[in-house]
């Protein structure tokens, strides 16, 4: 799985260094930290002194980045309570059982995708519904639905950020764009989904400070959505 994994990576990086926000490691903003892990980031939200939320976890089977930056924090991986996966694509997905302890949070949807990436059954013990909220500690954790991408794919609103995941990227003039076509089950879908997001947020925009992805930098708040669905709408 190494060596395909490698070669997968490398693809993927190719794919998406042009035109996109460069990555930002190690960015913390209301709680919710950036972890670099090749060409695509994991997410550690702290929700207590004892308990770390994951959001996907990297695409390093070994997960020496995620393991690293969240000793840094503070954390073991034994602290992780939960692991919420925004698809299921081998870079989100490879580090699951470096988090034997965590329960996995997830669409139904993706997990026959995610058996077909890591070769084996796996199955969320939280499958969740959209706009599901759920507290874990103090922390709220809401989630959206957006199928296209994959037939699972999720974002998740947390400490007022959002975590687009593969959903879209920043652009490397602030603006929304979206993944490369290729790497998604139904390019018309995503980019419907993404419009969607806004649709459902647009009155929402004092609950949504920053949008983070998976393979680009972030965006402060909703213009970069807003002006995304104003040009799909031809407006």
């Amino acid at each position: 799985m190494r060596q395909t994994a490698l070669i997968f990576f490398c693809f993927v990086a190719l794919s998406l260094s042009c035109g996109q926000k460069p990555m930002e490691d190690k960015l913390a903003k209301n709680g919710v930290h950036t972890i670099a892990t090749g060409y695509v980031s994991a997410f550690a939200v702290p929700i207590d002194n004892d308990q770390v939320v994951l959001v996907d976890t990297g695409g390093e089977e070994d997960g020496a980045s995620v393991t690293q930056a969240l000793a840094d924090l503070g954390y073991a991986t034994s602290d992780v309570s939960h692991v919420f996966i925004t698809h299921g694509h081998l870079d989100h997905v490879l580090a699951v059982d470096v988090f034997p302890d965590a329960l996995l949070v997830g669409f139904a949807e993706d997990e026959p995708l995610i058996e077909e990436k890591l070769g084996r059954p796996l199955l969320f013990d939280l499958a969740i519904d959209d706009g599901e909220r759920m507290m874990i500690g103090e922390v709220m954790f809401e989630a959206f639905h957006l199928p296209g991408h994959t037939a699972g794919n999720a974002t998740y609103l947390v400490n007022k950020v959002m975590i687009m995941g593969d959903t879209a990227m920043a652009q490397d003039d602030d603006e929304v764009g979206e993944s490369p076509a290729f790497f998604s089950a139904s390019p018309e879908a995503e980019r419907e989904q993404i419009s969607n997001l806004w649709r459902r947020l647009e009155n929402r925009s004092a609950d949504v400070e920053w949008l983070f992805f998976s393979h680009s930098g972030p965006l402060e708040g909703l213009a970069g959505l807003e002006n995304y669905a104003r040009r799909a709408d031809g407006d």
